[in-house]
């Protein structure tokens, strides 16, 4: 069993909308869309199962830190033509995966 922790840079497209409507047919929405950038911190464990197979866990978490999203506000009700609105949020994500991996050997047959 090899235990390791692990580092790096992640990169994550947010595509964020928001509506509001009314019963009758009056509404609002705007939209957003953002590319962030965070580091990467997690840990993990792999277990080998053969000699080229392995079987394992990873945990990772990456903080992407506050975020401000807006764009004007479209639809019938919306305050006025062009009004902005814009809202932050502190974005995160958080993961579980299971790996599985095989290893070649790199010998190349038929010499």
């Amino acid at each position: 069993m090899l235990p390791y922790i692990l580092g790096g840079i992640s990169l994550a497209k947010l595509d964020v909308t928001h509506e509001i409507s009314d019963p009758t047919p009056a509404s609002a929405s705007w939209s957003d869309r953002r590319v962030h950038a965070g580091p990467v911190f997690g840990f993990g464990f792999q277990y080998a199962l053969q000699n080229d197979l392995s079987l394992g866990v990873e945990y990772l978490y990456t903080p992407y830190g506050m975020q401000r999203y807006g764009s004007d506000v479209t639809g019938t009700l919306a305050p006025g033509f062009g009004f902005p609105c814009a809202f932050m949020q502190n974005l995160t994500t958080q993961a579980v995966r299971l790996v599985l991996n095989y290893k070649f050997d790199g010998m190349i047959s038929g010499r």
